[in-house]
């Protein structure tokens, strides 16, 4: 049987596209070299903004909801906000990824699950993709199998990805081990050169770890264990494994996000957030966005795939590279950076918006860089007039 469309990789980027498509009349089919469910390393944490881009309802899925953050630096005094409204409802990818699998089944997706993509071959008219399992055929292919991408190597054999080295683990707790762990997310900006370290709760277990840029795994396996013995509520508990993983950030500009008959979705076309390292939401959007793209090719028009580079790169790379700029000016000066968090209480609440998709990063930056002049003068004696 030839597909209409064949996607490579069935987590949150590859699982919609194949239920948008399949809504829309294709024969999709979806590959994935895990069975699910199964664990996947991420802090699971859904902002408001993924959560109203999936089209479906999701809540089953939830195993905590918070509303607010603790911050510090190196494990010191510490700083908690809270508001209102949820800021961030806590899944588990061995939950959420099925739970979107078994959605896009639903709507009739073809789903074929632990066999390996060796390779793939376009043609002028068609995408024959090789696995361990056989050969299947397809009019069109979805890249959307994460950081690693095979589909991604192929279609950039040169490019070498920048990237995040994160360490984390799940440290069962009883519920709740004490109130801030389950109430809030917990944020420690000190706690390795060039990073931050998190602890997320998951009702019954703590999501504990620890990311940073231009790092060794070695020096963020080490700053991990400092992590823990910092933060009196893990003094208790038992210990698991570390898992080691990484994440991408955002590519050249000069490289296409799509190319022919073939299409990156999600963090296989590097689509995660600089400073938080949120990939579910951009995953699910530009899943939503190359749906009708695809549709409109299977139709017959041409420039599917140029228009959703292009529309991709519009819409996320200005915000990503403020972003950047974030993430540099708070891990190049992690004290400062929460110095003013701290005199500044107003910061924090501004940076709840902007995961929330309430504002931007440009508006937030130039916020804190005015900021920060002003801390800096103070400091310095230059604003004696303050």
């Amino acid at each position: 049987m030839e597909y209409d469309v064949i996607v490579v990789g069935l987590g949150p980027a590859g699982s919609t596209i194949s239920y948008h498509l399949a809504k829309e009349g294709a024969r999709v089919l979806g590959l994935d070299r895990c069975d699910f469910p199964r664990k996947k390393p991420c802090g699971g944490a859904l902002s408001p903004r993924t959560i109203q881009a999936i089209p479906f309802d999701i809540k089953d899925t939830y195993v905590k909801t918070v509303y607010g953050g603790i911050f510090t630096f190196a494990g010191g005094d510490r700083l908690s906000l809270e508001r209102e409204s949820p800021l961030s409802h806590m899944t588990t990818r061995l939950c959420f990824d099925h739970f979107l699998l078994k959605e896009s089944a639903k709507v009739g997706v073809s789903i074929r699950t632990g066999l390996v993509v060796e390779s793939f071959r376009e043609s002028t008219d068609s995408v024959t993709v090789v696995t361990s399992h056989g050969s299947f055929s397809g009019k069109y292919l979805i890249g959307a199998d994460g950081v690693n991408s095979m589909v991604e190597r192929a279609l950039h054999p040169r490019h070498r990805r920048r990237r995040i080295i994160a360490q984390e683990m799940d440290i069962p707790v009883p519920d709740p081990l004490a109130d801030d762990p389950q109430r809030f997310l917990y944020v420690d900006f000190g706690i390795i050169p060039r990073g931050y370290g998190w602890i997320f709760p998951k009702g019954d277990h703590l999501n504990v770890g620890i990311a940073g840029l231009n790092l060794s795994g070695r020096e963020v396996k080490q700053a991990a264990g400092s992590f823990l013995s910092s933060h009196p509520a893990l003094a208790e508990a038992d210990f698991g494994n570390w898992y080691g993983y990484s994440l991408s950030l955002p590519f050249s500009e000069r490289l296409p996000l799509a190319r022919g008959r073939i299409f990156l979705c999600g963090e296989a076309a590097g689509l995660v957030d600089p400073f938080t390292g949120e990939g579910i939401y951009f995953a699910v959007e530009s899943a939503k966005m190359a749906a009708p793209l695809v549709i409109e090719a299977l139709r017959g028009r041409n420039g599917a795939s140029l228009k959703y580079d292009q529309s991709v790169k519009a819409r996320f790379y200005p915000e990503f590279r403020w972003a950047y700029h974030l993430m540099r000016l708070a891990t190049t000066f992690p004290r400062i950076t929460y110095q003013i968090i701290k005199d500044h209480r107003q910061v924090m609440p501004a940076y709840f918006r902007l995961i929330s998709g309430e504002t931007t990063y440009q508006q937030t930056v130039e916020n804190l860089k005015k900021k920060l002049k002003r801390y800096l003068a103070e400091k310095i004696g230059l604003n004696s007039k303050a």
